[in-house]
């Protein structure tokens, strides 16, 4: 079996999907969707999608508070008296190409029949809000007349503490899910006198069960951390101590966060490799993001586009 690691930016997964994508009704039912894509990508070699900059874009957001209904109101800003929305109005723009705007259509065709998983903590929560927001917009525009309202999500699963959830869209059978974990790995949180200290041992060799028993059903894992990384862990590895973060013990070797990050990811990646009951995927990997929805809220659409 065959799969593929890709270690990219989490903001560019959708642009990957729909960059120089044809109309849906020119996808060939003989030819493979991913291969179709693929094609011009590799006429654009030159085109680096992480070399550019954000640029002002005066066209409409593809959605607003009022047509996604999905958007929880703790982070509905407009709701809660938000009077600016020019947060809204900006673009990634490659320094070699254009980026086209993502197409709900042309996702919905990729994805049909499969299950998309985004694993990590708030900032995985946050992506997938706005992608049900921009794939909800279109069950309500007439300019999409092929889509209607059964493409609107059904929640089908939520955690105690409505951290983890499933959402699955009947017609093109495709599921969407958000599993929670601090660093993806196994985390143990070190107890004082039966009091949390916020301060981690992280096993690398073991990794969190919220996810990993998931990953068999799984066909697209995006994968997001570093947020819980800036406070003191310690990481080990088959029992092993290998070093820590931000603790300045004596005779424990001193880890810059970047390369404890490293270290996760690749032991995360290899495990996924390694895992002979799952199906084939594009594993998409995001060491960090420099805000959470309490800073950008309405404006997570720049983060997808």
């Amino acid at each position: 079996m065959n799969r593929f690691s890709y270690t990219v930016g989490l903001i560019f997964i959708f642009s990957f999907f729909i960059l120089y994508s044809p109309k849906t009704s020119n996808l060939s039912n003989n030819v493979d969707l991913h291969q179709q894509l693929l094609i011009p990508l590799q006429k654009e070699e030159r085109c680096d999608l992480f070399s550019g900059h954000w640029v002002q874009d005066l066209r409409d957001s593809q959605y607003t508070n009022v047509s996604c209904p999905s958007i929880p109101e703790s982070k509905n800003c407009f709701m809660q008296g938000r009077p600016d929305s020019g947060f809204l109005q900006w673009r990634w723009k490659p320094d070699g190409c254009e980026l086209p705007r993502f197409d709900p259509r042309t996702f919905f065709e990729i994805v049909r029949g499969k299950t998309m998983a985004f694993i990590g903590d708030s900032v995985a929560r946050n992506h997938v809000e706005s992608l049900l927001c921009l794939l909800s917009s279109v069950s309500s525009c007439d300019s999409f007349p092929a889509v209607n309202a059964e493409e609107m999500p059904m929640g089908i699963y939520k955690d105690t503490e409505d951290r983890s959830r499933t959402w699955y869209f009947p017609d093109s059978n495709f599921t969407l899910m958000v599993i929670w974990t601090r660093f993806l790995v196994l985390d143990e949180e070190r107890l004082i006198n039966g009091s949390a200290t916020g301060v981690f041992d992280l096993h690398l060799d073991k990794m969190d069960k919220n996810w990993a028993n998931k990953l068999p059903e799984i066909d697209y894992a995006i994968l997001s951390d570093a947020h819980w990384f800036f406070r003191k862990n310690y990481l080990y590895e088959n029992g092993k101590k290998l070093g820590c973060i931000f603790c300045g013990d004596p005779g424990i070797k001193i880890l810059e966060i970047d390369s404890a990050l490293q270290m996760v990811i690749k032991a995360v990646l290899n495990y996924i490799n390694s895992c002979k009951r799952c199906r084939e995927y594009f594993d998409c990997v995001k060491d960090i993001l420099t805000c959470t929805f309490h800073e950008w809220s309405m404006g997570y659409r720049r983060e997808l586009q």
